[in-house]
């Protein structure tokens, strides 16, 4: 084995998608180079630390620790790559792994199968709980975002036509909602998201709220 053999791995690897064949001993020939290596760049750094030799062999070994940290990480990455194809049902392809790298992606693969088995929902979907809704204090109401009301209301929808609700207890009075509102739970736990437009019916506490903010105007009867 030498550094141009390595080399033309480390391209091969990089190219595809597909793992390279290599040699049944391929691993354990490497580590036996590169220890080889290790031991010629001792041997000439204290010969002559200035010898062009010295310099060749450490470049050497630099580069041959690169390119073989490169063909691994490659490998690696699709190795993984087929686990998850195979747990997703897929047909996978492992003739061009060494007999080291198939006993490596056999744990590789039951560890993944286990991680699925313990993350995956167990009714195959993930819920995501809706926020809470926000309680409308006279302190809690967001500003309108744009400006201040117009003066001039828009006409009330005919009765019937939009929302009424009210909440259970206290004076009531009917308001034309001019903006649109958060979501917001009233007294009797009932929960409201008024639109621009809509008509309804609210307690006296929460419509203030409403109308102190500009949200809301009250209809009056005869309006």
């Amino acid at each position: 084995m030498g550094f141009k053999f390595i080399q033309q791995i480390q391209q091969k690897e990089s190219r595809g998608q597909n793992l390279t064949k290599l040699p049944a001993d391929f691993f354990e020939a490497l580590s036996e180079h590169i220890a080889r290596l290790r031991q010629l760049a001792r041997d000439e750094t204290a010969r002559d630390p200035m010898s062009t030799t010295a310099t060749l062999v450490q470049n050497e070994l630099k580069n041959t620790l690169r390119l073989a940290q490169d063909i691994v990480s490659l490998r690696l990455r699709k190795m993984a790559n087929r686990a998850v194809d195979a747990l997703e049902g897929g047909k996978v392809e492992l003739r061009s792994l060494t007999p080291g790298e198939k006993d490596l992606y056999d744990q590789l693969a039951r560890f993944m199968a286990a991680a699925k088995g313990q993350l995956a929902p167990k009714d195959g979907a993930i819920s995501i709980p809706a926020p809470p809704p926000v309680i409308v204090q006279p302190d809690d109401v967001p500003e309108p975002h744009m400006g201040a009301p117009s003066a001039t209301a828009a006409a009330p929808e005919p009765p019937g036509e939009g929302p009424r609700s009210a909440d259970a207890g206290g004076p009531e009075i009917l308001i034309h909602v001019l903006k649109d509102t958060p979501s917001f739970a009233g007294e009797g736990g009932r929960t409201y998201s008024l639109k621009k437009g809509d008509i309804v019916t609210l307690s006296q506490k929460l419509a203030d709220v409403l109308l102190s903010r500009g949200m809301a105007e009250e209809v009056k009867a005869g309006q």
